[in-house]
Order: structure tokens, then C-alpha cells, then sequence
């Protein structure tokens, strides 16, 4: 019941992430869950879901094409980077990894506009980057919360 309740949780996630990339062009709404399940340690969810979110980011076109596989990349760079600023105080890593994420947003929204000869405006360019770090800073304490009661529900189910 635990496994179905997982998969629910994450299809639900998809679901929704898509559906906010919809109608807030720009943003990589998806990358949130990424995070999770680094913070998580799931390693057998992150082998499908780093792949179908790079595979939706480049199928939506809401981002330049190419943009995601460098993004989740970069997310898991600075990751690595930032863990023993984790281990030290939460919200610095809380705060460092979002804005982090929010200005390479901005900077590979204008590389890849600038290398596939998009036209591009830097104030939306900016704009999204203020954009995402904002969307993370919200969504990643919600979203955790309520990963820990699924995860939670799963724990209570095995014990």
C-alpha cells in the first residue's frame, strides 16, 4: 500500500508541476522534487525521476531547448558543493542552494537564448530567475512537509 501511495504522490507531483509550468511560463516548477529526493536519499526514485523530468522540461518547450539537463545538473553540483553548509546551518543551505538555483536559472535562460539565437528580453530573463528562487523558497518546505507524511505513513505501514 506504501509503494501505491509513493507512486500517487509523485504522479500528483507531476501532474501539478506541469500544470503550474502551464501558466507560469519560465519556470521549472519540476526541479523541486529533485531536490526532495536528494534531501531524501532516494536513490531508487531519483533514477526514473531526474530522467522523465528532463524528458518533460525538453517536451513542454516552456525552457530553451537543452536548458534542463544543465539545470538538474547544476542543482546536484551545487548540491554536492553546499552539503557540509547543511551540516552547519539549514537555512543558509536552504537559502544558498535557492538562490543559487534562481540566479543559474537566469543564466542559462540567457546562454541558451544567446547560443540558439533566440531573441530574448534580460529583464524577463532576471524576472524568471527572481521567479524561480521564490518558487523555491515557498514550494520546498511545503512540498517537504508533505513528502514527510507519506514518508511517514510508509515507516508507520513497515514497522
Amino acid at each position: 500500500m506504501h509503494l501505491l501511495q509513493n507512486i500517487f504522490w509523485w504522479l500528483a507531483f507531476l501532474f501539478c508541476g506541469i500544470i503550474l509550468q502551464l501558466y507560469v511560463p519560465g519556470l521549472d516548477a519540476l526541479v523541486v522534487g529533485i531536490i526532495l529526493v536528494s534531501l531524501e536519499k532516494d536513490y531508487k526514485t531519483m533514477v526514473w525521476l531526474v530522467p522523465a523530468v528532463v524528458i518533460l522540461q525538453e517536451g513542454m518547450g516552456s525552457l530553451s531547448f537543452g536548458f534542463s539537463m544543465f539545470y538538474i545538473a547544476s542543482f546536484f553540483l551545487l548540491y554536492r558543493l553546499s552539503q557540509s553548509i547543511a551540516l552547519a546551518s539549514r537555512l543558509i543551505f536552504y537559502l544558498l542552494v535557492s538562490i543559487g538555483m534562481g540566479a543559474l536559472h537566469s543564466f542559462y535562460s540567457w546562454f541558451f537564448a544567446t547560443l540558439q539565437n533566440v531573441p530574448y528580453d534580460m529583464n524577463v530573463v532576471v524576472h524568471d530567475g527572481v521567479l524561480q528562487t521564490f518558487y523555491i523558497l515557498v514550494a520546498w518546505p511545503i512540498l517537504g512537509r508533505l513528502r514527510r507524511l507519506v514518508a511517514h505513513d510508509e515507516k508507520k505501514a513497515e514497522s
